[in-house]
């Protein structure tokens, strides 16, 4: 006997992309697709451990294609670190350095985003100006902090609270111009020391497996892998709306 499988459906997607865009949750041997959500959806993703042959077979069955990778770091927070570079000035960010950071996110964040193939690079581009925005007043993401030097803005960070005195790195940027000088290096290091002083006790941050360089600065700054998933991803014609 086969039961439907559980599909959530992704509202801020659907919203900001202008498409119906769901979640497969814990599929199994025995579930399947629903024929309404076959006509609902125009996007279907979903996500399993890198280990789990079990779902990886599910998605395959079900016409979904690999579309990368997602690896979870998390570093445990113990002490407060000195800044390695005086001369990067660390702020918390608002509207009125909103326009700026937005850029930078722009420019930066689409490269290696698993949404580029889906929507096309200019809406890819515009997500993550407006998480920056949203993050900026607290909407998802709780704080942003910006790096300048010289009152030139070059980076940011934005940093979600959640449950067992965890903080998660939402997003992570810095200006191609600006690489190399430890901005992203004091961006952590003050925001360990800004959840060290508020009673955190670890952060977190995922990135996608073809991202390289982020993976390596990860691993260089002490960040241990918690684990490895694959993104699986279903594009339908969504026929209601």
């Amino acid at each position: 006997m086969h039961k439907t499988v559980t599909i959530r459906k992704l509202e801020w997607l659907s919203d900001f992309f202008g498409l119906n865009c769901g979640e497969v949750i814990s599929p199994s041997k025995t579930t399947v697709i629903d024929e309404k959500d076959l006509h609902y959806y125009h996007f279907l993703q979903g996500k399993c451990l890198s280990h789990d042959k079990t779902s990886k077979f599910w998605f395959e069955k079900n016409g979904f294609f690999f579309e990368d990778s997602r690896l979870t770091f998390e570093k445990y927070i113990e002490k407060t670190s000195d800044i390695a570079f005086k001369n990067i000035h660390i702020e918390i960010a608002t509207k009125t350095e909103s326009p700026i950071i937005e850029t930078i996110a722009k420019n930066v964040m689409a490269e290696h985003s698993r949404f580029i193939n889906l929507v096309g690079e200019r809406k890819t581009k515009e997500f993550y100006a407006t998480w920056i925005k949203n993050a900026i007043v607290s909407d998802f993401d709780h704080i942003c902090f910006y790096a300048s030097v010289d009152n030139h803005i070059s980076g940011f960070i934005t940093l979600r609270f959640v449950e067992n005195k965890k903080a998660i790195i939402g997003l992570i940027g810095v200006e191609r111009e600006s690489w190399g000088k430890g901005i992203a290096k004091t961006l952590i290091q003050y925001s360990e020391n800004f959840l060290f002083h508020n009673g955190f006790k670890s952060l977190e941050v995922t990135t996608e497996g073809k991202n390289d360089r982020a993976i390596r600065f990860y691993k260089n700054y002490g960040f241990h892998q918690k684990n490895s998933e694959y993104w699986y991803y279903k594009i339908l014609k969504g026929r209601s709306s």
